[in-house]
Order: C-alpha cells, then structure tokens, then sequence
C-alpha cells in the first residue's frame, strides 16, 4: 500500500546526479506525504467467531523499467460473504545502470 510513495524515494538514491526533472518528482513525492495520515492496516486476517468455508491466498506482480512490485492477499469465505487481506508485500526500484529517467 505505502509503496507508491517510498519507491520513488528509492529511485532518487540510485542517481549518481539529480536530474531536474527527477527533483521535481520527489517535491511532488513529498507534498503526498500528508496522505498516509490516513492509511490503516487491520492487524486480523479473518473475523473471530465466523466458520470458515475456504481460504486462498491471491499474489500479483507487476514490473516497469524502473521499478517493481508484488502483493500477496489472502481470501476467506464464510458462509455469509468473503473478506480479502493484504498480507505481505514487496516492492524495489531497478538499478541505476537499467533505469532511463529521462
């Protein structure tokens, strides 16, 4: 969830120079900062009383020239419905000598 905002910051500490353009993204990286106030991870992975009926686990990948990224989410059924979780994430930036920022 938090990894749009820190991968930038990653890709900036693998520049040997600091492009301009590249400086004004991290401004605007920075600017966002105020938005993680909000973000809350739940600490549970499956509701307390409810019968299970199946479980899942879900991973995507996803992968840029500059960047990538994978998420796990696991998925129980209860006989009344699903709830989906987040439960582990990754993401890393590319080395510098693959990365074209321009």
């Amino acid at each position: 969830m938090l990894a749009p905002f820190t991968i930038r910051e990653r890709m900036a500490n693998h520049s040997k120079e600091f492009p301009v353009e590249l400086e004004k993204r991290c401004k605007e990286w920075f600017s966002q900062l105020l938005e993680l106030s909000g973000v809350q991870v739940p600490r549970y992975y499956r509701e307390v009383g409810k019968n299970v009926v199946d479980t899942s686990i879900h991973t995507m990948v996803d992968a840029s020239q500059l960047a990538y990224a994978a998420v796990s989410y696991v998925q129980h059924e209860y006989e009344d419905g699903k709830v989906t979780a987040i439960c582990c994430s990754k993401s890393t930036c590319c080395t510098y000598k693959s990365n074209k920022y321009s």
